[in-house]
């Protein structure tokens, strides 16, 4: 690895198989932000195998996982990331690449 540091967000809110292979186990995540039940910072997670991991797991699943998606708090949860990025603040001292990960219609896995 180059030493970046990279945050990982599990759009999967149907079906979330990332986090468990990247080896973290979390109840609270990405849809437990969007329902306003847990601050940012507390849904962002270091990936244990990985040392310049960290990863926003789907959280609990939604019964409207499409509605939370397209909420008003997305683009505020990619703004507060990319500022972040962009200062080199929070925790992290510097976000070098942000992943958005969602499976696309019709993938098996």
């Amino acid at each position: 690895m180059t030493g970046k540091k990279v945050i990982v967000l599990e759009f999967d809110l149907s079906d979330p198989t990332l986090s468990k292979k990247l080896g973290v186990t979390a109840e609270k995540g990405l849809s437990n932000y969007l329902m306003g039940e847990v601050t940012k910072d507390e849904i962002i997670i270091k990936a244990a195998d990985h040392e310049n991991m960290y990863i926003i797991p789907a959280g609990t699943l939604p019964d409207n996982p499409s509605e939370l998606i397209t909420s008003e708090k997305v683009p505020e949860l990619l703004d507060y990331l990319a500022g972040e990025l962009a200062r080199g603040g929070w925790r992290l001292k510097a976000i070098h690449r942000l992943i958005v990960a969602q499976k696309q219609v019709g993938d098996s896995q």
